[in-house]
């Protein structure tokens, strides 16, 4: 019971993250969208690091390799430099 638990807990965890690539990618074309205006400079130092990832997509596409990347970031980006 506990073994299924764990497994349960570990699509959680992973849907999570998948959640949180789509949020992070969508959040950034967002401040694309609205550029020249700026966001605070950690926003900023996160927004640049994200974009070399991950570059701007000027055209209709499928999102499935940028959201792949977005997770990729999320799981190596040292977030604790921004605190």
């Amino acid at each position: 019971m506990g073994a299924n638990a764990a497994l349960k807990c570990l699509r959680i965890v992973d849907n999570c993250e998948g959640v949180c690539a789509i949020l992070l990618l969508a959040a950034c074309l967002a401040m694309d969208f609205r550029r020249p205006l700026k966001t605070g400079s950690q926003l900023e130092v996160l927004f640049q690091s994200f974009r070399r990832q991950v570059p701007f997509r000027k055209s209709d596409a499928c999102f499935k390799d940028d959201i792949d990347k977005s997770l990729e970031f999320l799981r190596r980006h040292p977030f604790s430099e921004l605190a």
